[in-house]
């Protein structure tokens, strides 16, 4: 298999129990694999009781076919250790809703929702008990 440069960014940080990333531009299969290790790096400090995260892909192009298989190894190791909500904020780019969907494991008791601004997922967040207006600790920002 070929491997090629990373594109594509991604921004995170953590605040209280959630989890932040703004995904941007179009992703491949390295940049999964860049995120996967980075976001296991600062999120594995949430795992054990509920926590949630908070996806902006407002600015994303989607990830290459290759690599959907390591976003629903990560999803669903993410719901393993605990993840019980995340709020993503979305542009209505239908094709995003559904990349993001094929990797929902049914039966987990975990919950998506999609909303078009991050008031209102900072809002749903806070009213399922992941307030977010802590201090922020902010990780990495990675731009290719």
């Amino acid at each position: 298999m070929s491997t090629f440069a990373p594109h594509g960014q991604y921004h995170i940080c953590v605040k209280g129990r959630v989890f932040y990333v703004k995904c941007v531009g179009a992703w491949n299969r390295e940049t999964m694999i860049m995120y996967a290790k980075e976001g296991f790096e600062h999120s594995y400090k949430l795992f054990g009781p509920p926590w949630a995260m908070l996806t902006d892909v407002r600015e994303w192009e989607l990830a290459t076919k290759d690599s959907e298989p390591l976003l629903i190894r990560l999803v669903a190791s993410a719901i393993k250790n605990g993840l019980s909500r995340e709020a993503v904020v979305n542009d209505k780019g239908v094709m995003k809703i559904e990349q993001l969907n094929m990797a929902l494991p049914e039966g987990s008791g975990f919950e998506r929702r999609f909303f078009d601004n991050e008031a209102s997922a900072i809002q749903w967040l806070e009213q399922e008990g992941f307030p977010y207006g802590e201090q922020a600790t902010m990780y990495k920002r990675i731009d290719f």
